[in-house]
């Protein structure tokens, strides 16, 4: 968690003010966090120390004092320090992500040589029910929090970056047979089939 005046000064980045932890100031938050820190990498491929750390003291100055952007870890890391700091219950959990190129479908979907590793990071948020929030995904991500279906159901489709589309659904795990996995899925058009 974040100090009472280190969650104020990230709130001033942000341009918001303290409100009370529900839907709506989530959502809120998650847009002011897009629209304020960008996704970059640059420290993985060029950091000085030749290694990275996800712990607040590292990450709260860069993000919030110097104004730097971060990947996915550190962003949904810091972000969801925040949130737990304005009252969220929040949670982290291991992502991995679609190969670009590899075939589309259940055939596809469930062989795990088309996913990366576990080298994501997303965020559960308990409110009413459990949202998905992704903060660290870049242009590609959702810009509000995803509702968490059943397993074996699909979610409301909902808009991203306009004329992204996004849904949250289940499938059998690629990596662990007999197990399920949520699965955001992403269409950039939706003119696209």
């Amino acid at each position: 968690m974040l100090t009472p005046e280190q969650t104020d000064r990230y709130l001033e980045r942000l341009a918001l003010q303290r409100q009370n932890p529900d839907l709506e100031y989530l959502n809120t938050l998650i847009r002011a966090q897009l629209r304020t820190v960008p996704y970059e990498n640059l420290s993985i491929h060029y950091s000085e120390t030749h290694s990275l750390s996800l712990a607040i003291p590292t990450l709260y100055p860069k993000i919030v004092l110097n104004g730097h952007g971060g990947y996915c870890m550190e962003l949904n890391t810091l972000f969801g320090a925040l949130l737990m700091s304005l009252n969220f219950e929040v949670y982290q959990r291991a992502g991995r992500v679609w190969k670009v190129g590899s075939p589309h479908g259940p055939e596809g979907e469930a062989i795990s040589k088309h996913w990366t590793g576990w080298s994501h990071m997303v965020l559960i948020v308990r409110l009413d029910q459990d949202y998905l929030v992704d903060v660290g995904f870049g242009s590609n991500g959702p810009v509000t929090a995803l509702a968490i279906p059943p397993m074996s159901s699909l979610g409301d489709i909902v808009s991203g970056v306009i004329p992204k589309e996004h849904q949250l659904g289940s499938m059998p795990a690629p990596h662990s047979p007999g197990a399920s996995v949520y699965i955001v899925r992403h269409r950039r058009d939706t003119a696209a089939p």
